[in-house]
């Protein structure tokens, strides 16, 4: 199983929208084979970083989703609140 660590780095009008964005992209990475769960997360030591945990079941199933239209579109919805590049982890779990 593959896991994903994500912080974005938003606006405080992107962070108020940020609850809403992780629901709705749920909603569509649930279509995708091998999906697991996307969950938003804080982190102790930056509570005011906005963070998700994203699980797939292999690296190819999470490729296709990180290269799909749907996830580009899905990032451009933050883009207007983004303050600069997501930073992703991805361990094997």
């Amino acid at each position: 199983m593959i896991l994903v660590i994500v912080e974005h780095f938003l606006s405080p009008a992107g962070k108020a929208y940020f609850p809403e964005w992780v629901v709705e992209t749920r909603q569509i990475l649930q279509h995708f084979d091998g999906f697991i769960k996307l969950e938003m997360i804080r982190s102790i030591s930056n509570k005011e970083g906005t963070f998700l945990m994203l699980q797939f079941k292999d690296m190819e199933r999470l490729h296709h989703w990180a290269s799909s239209f749907e996830h580009n579109q899905m990032l451009e919805k933050l883009a207007p609140f983004r303050l600069h590049k997501q930073q992703s982890s991805i361990f094997e779990i």
